[in-house]
């Protein structure tokens, strides 16, 4: 099923600009895949030096954007989990920059940092596999806005691609 019979009913407006970023061709598999093979075809190849800089002040390094997309794939993951089994609860967004500050991503090295990226959408992955199709219009509420569990999984395609753009925009000129 390709994301563009994804219905506006499915998700919040703020995410629409990271599920455009998905091939509209894809599936939900798919995308995750392709998205996090694009992503480490351009980070790999760099230093772990390249990857302590930020752009401009008060901006995340690269290793800090790769811990953010490893907490975020974790919370959206587990987003997917609950409205895949029907949980109905409201669940609360989450601050990413608090997050990052107590990520420890800049003590870490690139190795570790993108093992455990690709381990983490490894397990998306298998979510996404383990769940029968019809449950990909699953829905829940995440701060009171609808969001169906294939939403999630173009969205956490779409924020790793949207991350890759700024890294090569601002990082690598």
């Amino acid at each position: 099923m390709s994301h563009t019979a994804l219905q506006p009913s499915e998700y919040h407006a703020f995410y629409l600009p990271y599920i455009q970023k998905v091939n509209e061709n894809a599936s939900v598999i798919q995308g995750l895949k392709d998205s996090h093979n694009a992503f480490l075809e351009i980070i790999s190849p760099l230093s772990d030096d390249a990857l302590n800089v930020s752009y401009a002040p008060g901006k995340w390094t690269i290793k800090e954007i790769i811990g953010h997309l490893c907490d975020s794939e974790r919370i959206f993951a587990n987003r997917v989990l609950r409205f895949a089994r029907h949980d109905k609860t409201d669940l609360p967004g989450f601050d990413e920059t608090l997050f990052a500050v107590n990520s420890n991503a800049a003590s870490r090295t690139k190795d570790s940092l993108l093992a455990e990226l690709s381990t983490v959408r490894g397990g998306s992955i298998l979510l996404f596999q383990s769940l029968e199709e019809s449950w990909y219009t699953n829905t829940g509420t995440i701060g009171g806005k609808n969001m169906s569990v294939r939403a999630l999984g173009y969205i956490m395609s779409g924020h790793q691609l949207h991350h890759l753009e700024v890294i090569k925009s601002k990082y690598l000129k």
